[in-house]
C-alpha cells in the first residue's frame, strides 16, 4: 500500500523554496519545522511531510515536501527490540524488527535482522538506508550491536555512544621529550609552583606561583601546560584533538582529549617534574588592585601538587 506521494525529480524542482528541517517530532504527534531564508514553515500532516528527517535539505512546494535534496543523517544509537513483532518488508524479505533512536527528534526504523524474537532487547548502531513510500518507517542497517539492555557494561558504552563520547585510541607517532621545544623558554624551575587538583588527579594542567616582590606588591603567576609545544600544527594529532575539543569525566571512567601519555605524563604539570607552561602573570598591590604585567613560556617545577581536601586542611589549620 502506498503511503506517501512520489518525489520529483530535479527537471521538475521549479516554484518552490529550499529549506532545511531544523525540528522534527513523530513518536506520539507528527510536528516538522523547515527552516528558510525568509521563514520557518510547520508541517503537521505526515503526507505533506513525505518521509522528510531532521536535518535534511528539501524541496518545499506550497507547503509540501516534493524533494529530499540532501540526507544529512548519521549513524543512529538505539534500541532494537528484538521482542517486538518481526516484519517482512522489501524483496529480500529478510526479516526485520523495529529500531528506536535515541534521539527523539528521529522515527522508528525497520532495521534488518536474522535473530528470532527475543525477550531481551539490544543497543544498536545503525544507519540509514531509504524511505519507501510504502514503508511506515525508514529502514535501517546494523553497523554495531553494542549488547543486550540492562546489563551494566552495555549501559556504559551506550551512554557513550548517546553523548557522542566514544573516541577511538590515539597512536602518538613521534618521538616528544622535555629537551625538544619549538618555543624559546624562560628557565624558572627555582619558582616556587604548587598546583590544587581532585585527589588522585594526573592529568595537572594548570598550576600557581605566588612571589612577594621587593614594594611589598604579590606577584600571581598562573601556570598553564603548553601542550601546544609538544604538538606539530596540522599532524594528524593536532586534527584529531581539534575534533574532540574536551576530556571528559564519568563516574566510571575518564577519558581526555589528549592521549593519556601526554595527558598525564610529558604535558601534565606533575610534582618534581621539569614541564614546560605558558604563564600569565599579574600584580596585587596594597590596595588589592590587580596589573596585568605579561605572558611568558616557562620552565617550571611544581613543587607541591596537593589535593582540595589537603589545600582545605592546610588553610583552616593556618586560619581556624
Amino acid at each position: 500500500m502506498v503511503l506517501y506521494p512520489d518525489y520529483l525529480n530535479e527537471k521538475e524542482l521549479e516554484g518552490g523554496i529550499v529549506g532545511e528541517v531544523v525540528y522534527s517530532l513523530y513518536r506520539f504527534s507528527y510536528l516538522i519545522k523547515i527552516k528558510t531564508k525568509e521563514e520557518i514553515i510547520t508541517i503537521t500532516d505526515p503526507i505533506k511531510g513525505n518521509r522528510c528527517l531532521y536535518g535534511d535539505i528539501v524541496y518545499i512546494i506550497d507547503g509540501e515536501v516534493k524533494c529530499i535534496l540532501k540526507r544529512c543523517l548519521s549513524k543512529l544509537p538505539g534500541v532494537l527490540n528484538l521482542s517486538s513483532k518481526t516484519f517482512l518488508k522489501g524483496k529480500s524479505k529478510t526479516p526485520k524488527k523495529v529500531f528506536t533512536p535515541y534521539n527523539e527528534m528521529y522515527p522508528c526504523f525497520y532495521v534488518g535482522s536474522r535473530k528470532r524474537t527475543q525477550t531481551c532487547d539490544s543497543y544498536a548502531i545503525i544507519n540509514f538506508v531509504d524511505w519507501p513510500k510504502t514503508y511506515t518507517y525508514p529502514s535501517g542497517n546494523i553497523v554495531d550491536l553494542i549488547g543486550t539492555v540492562g546489563n551494566f557494561e552495555v549501559e556504559k558504552e551506550y551512554l557513550k555512544y548517546c553523548c557522542e563520547i566514544r573516541r577511538k585510541k590515539i597512536r602518538i607517532s613521534y618521538p616528544l621529550s622535555i629537551e625538544d621545544d619549538i618555543y624559546e623558554r624562560i628557565n624558572s624551575n627555582d619558582l616556587f609552583v604548587f598546583s590544587i587538583d581532585p585527589e588522585g588527579c594526573l592529568d595537572i594542567d594548570d598550576a600557581f606561583s605566588f612571589n612577594r616582590l621587593p614594594d611589598g606588591n604579590l606577584e600571581v603567576g598562573v601556570h598553564i601546560a603548553d601542550v601546544s609545544s609538544y604538538i606539530k600544527e596540522g599532524s594528524e594529532l593536532d586534527s584529531e584533538i581539534m575534533k574532540r575539543g574536551f576530556s571528559y569525566y564519568l563516574q566510571f571512567e575518564t577519558n581526555n582529549m589528549l592521549p593519556d601519555e601526554l595527558a598525564t605524563e610529558i604535558c601534565s604539570l606533575r610534582q618534581n617534574k621539569i614541564s614546560k607552561s605558558l604563564s600569565i602573570f599579574f600584580v596585587v598591590d596594597k590596595e588589592n588592585k590587580i596589573k596585568f604585567t605579561g605572558i611568558k613560556r616557562l620552565s617550571i617545577i611544581n613543587r607541591f601538587a596537593i589535593s582540595y581536601e589537603k589545600a582545605t586542611d592546610i588553610l583552616e589549620k593556618k586560619y581556624g
